[in-house]
Formats: structure tokens, C-alpha cells, sequence
């Protein structure tokens, strides 16, 4: 078993060279209005702590589920969009990002690490005041 650097959430193993992440993504977004769409995110590698995965979802040692949820938008003005199932976190300074999002505020502090949720499940809304910017 490789040193250990305590109470670290993504870089654990010390002085052992593993696979960082690898991360697939299965989506369909959904952009017409009274349409759905979908988002499948997989994710593997040694980054992937269980502190990380919400409970009953963390299949394997490496490997997470960060996000699986369903969208639909609302025929209602510019679009009133609802994501219902696991999504990322869009709160907090520090967020995980993906290959659609890069991360420029990313720390390996104990604040970001135990202190902030990185998922969430359940009902998001938004809503688009610009025609031309994504919910």
C-alpha cells in the first residue's frame, strides 16, 4: 500500500503514478423549447474519493457517477429550464470542473475538499433572460 497524504480528497497516494481521470460524457442538450434532453457523465481514475460520491451511487473504488439528469425547457418566455436528477454543484468559488468547464480556482484546501457538497440530486430551475446565452 503507497504513503498516504492525510486528509487530502484528490491526491491521496503520495509518490505512486496513477491514472488522473478519464471522463465520459453522454449528452443530448436540450435547446427548443418543449423538448428534453439528457446528460450521462462517467467518470474513472485514482481523483475519484468516495467522499466525493453520494451515497448508494459509488459503484467502485475509482469510479463515480458525478452526474445523471434529465432537462427539460419550459415553453415560457426565453426558456425556463428544469434538470432533474445528480448534477454538479454550481455553488462555491472551487467547483469540479469537466471538459466543458475548466477550473481555474481549483485547490486541494480543506475547504473545498470537506466543506462544500460537490454534487447535488433533485429539481433545478433556471431561467435565460438573453435568448443567446444557455440555461
Amino acid at each position: 500500500m503507497p504513503p498516504l497524504n492525510q486528509f487530502r480528497v484528490f491526491d491521496f497516494n503520495d509518490d505512486d503514478p496513477e491514472l488522473d481521470a478519464a471522463q465520459l460524457v453522454v449528452q443530448h442538450a436540450v435547446s427548443d423549447a418543449g423538448r428534453i434532453g439528457f446528460r450521462l457523465n462517467l467518470i474513472a481514475g485514482s481523483t475519484v474519493p468516495e467522499v466525493t460520491a453520494s451515497y448508494g451511487m459509488h459503484i467502485a473504488r475509482d469510479f463515480d457517477i458525478p452526474e445523471a439528469y434529465v432537462s427539460y425547457l419550459a415553453p415560457l418566455g426565453t426558456g425556463l429550464r428544469f434538470d432533474a436528477g445528480k448534477f454538479v454543484t454550481p455553488f462555491g468559488y472551487e467547483v469540479m470542473g469537466g471538459y466543458d468547464g475548466y477550473n481555474d480556482n481549483f485547490s486541494r484546501g480543506f475547504i473545498f475538499g470537506y466543506g462544500l457538497p460537490v454534487t447535488h440530486t433533485g429539481l433545478k430551475a433556471s431561467y435565460s433572460f438573453n435568448r443567446n446565452q444557455g440555461a
